[in-house]
């Protein structure tokens, strides 16, 4: 059984590893952990860490233990506010979880609007990528 407290307070440490360390171990035994809230509240402090890698790997954990956390209006909040994050590996996780959890999420509105913006920015991405030259392998 995993140790919620080291959970905890890998959750909070200063190193950013043993944060995503943390999401990876909430990804991976949330449902197992005997105090459901105070692992929702380290998995939503976790999606509002200064760093990028930290919030995709608890945008990512989202999506496993959305049907177990025990705040679904904020983790709604904070899967809507990672769809908008200057990161796009954020957003792409953000975007994945909205998907699979968009039955529970508690405002689908907001989140098929997310979904739709989402989805308007990938095709932009693409629409430019296809201006770009092509670069020929050199065959040396």
């Amino acid at each position: 059984m995993a140790d919620q407290e080291k959970i905890h307070r890998l959750a909070q440490s200063e190193k950013k590893k043993e944060r995503i360390k943390a999401a990876n171990q909430l990804r991976n035994n949330f449902e197992l952990l005997p105090n459901k809230e105070q692992a929702t509240k380290d998995l939503l402090a976790l999606t509002k860490d200064q760093d990028s890698e930290v919030r995709a790997g608890a945008a990512s954990t989202l999506g496993s233990a959305f049907a177990h956390v025990t705040d679904k209006e904020q983790a709604t909040k904070a899967l809507l506010a990672l769809t908008k994050d200057e990161n796009r590996y954020v957003r792409a996780g953000a975007a994945s979880t909205l998907g699979s959890a968009f039955a529970q999420v508690t405002d689908k509105e907001q989140a098929t609007k997310a979904l739709l913006a989402l989805t308007k920015e990938r095709i932009a991405t693409c629409e430019r990528a296809q201006h770009l030259p092509l670069v020929q392998p050199s065959l040396k």
